[in-house]
């Protein structure tokens, strides 16, 4: 043999360099973890969030409780709803409570809905006819808990604020 020669070391068996890939890439991990960890639980925190409230978000079903506050004369009310899903669109909700004080009420009315992507919110609309108040329009909106709308007739203007109640 040439003493100016070496020669090549064995290789490594193909167990010895696979141990030593995955230990670096176990080793880059943890450091990249360690070092960005409350970065990373932040951004997987909002996530849950957001999706949370984009499914609480989403619908106007339920029942609802609340009052209603007429603008042009100063009356005021009870309200009470609930509210089902005719199609993707579209909702039915019967509404019932009191005016006066003393006269009770109850009418049904379909509502057209979209999601308001930008709020997280429902907004709908209503045109329709009643038989005391004449031609009703509504239009509002609603979230996971609360539900407002504005309504006005040939005469008398308003709104109503209402709150889920458990189904």
């Amino acid at each position: 043999m040439d003493a100016g020669r070496r020669t090549p070391p064995a290789p490594l068996p193909a167990r010895i360099a696979t141990d030593g890939l995955s230990m670096t890439a176990l080793f880059l991990t943890l450091l990249f973890v360690r070092r960005y960890r409350r970065r990373l639980v932040a951004g997987c925190a909002a996530l849950v969030a957001l999706a949370a409230v984009h499914v609480q978000a989403a619908t106007l079903c339920g029942q609802w409780k609340g009052e209603w506050h007429g603008c042009t004369d100063g009356l005021q009310g009870t309200v009470n709803a609930r509210i089902t899903k005719i199609d993707a669109s579209h909702y039915q909700a019967v509404f019932w409570g009191r005016a006066f004080k003393v006269m009770p009420y109850r009418y049904t009315s379909t509502l057209t809905a979209c999601n308001d992507p930008e709020s997280g919110k429902v907004r709908f609309k209503v045109t329709q006819r009643l038989p005391v108040w004449g031609c009703y329009w509504m239009n509002g909106w609603a979230s996971d808990c609360t539900f407002f709308a504005r309504y006005h007739t040939d005469d008398h203007v308003g709104y109503f604020k209402m709150t889920r109640v458990g189904d």
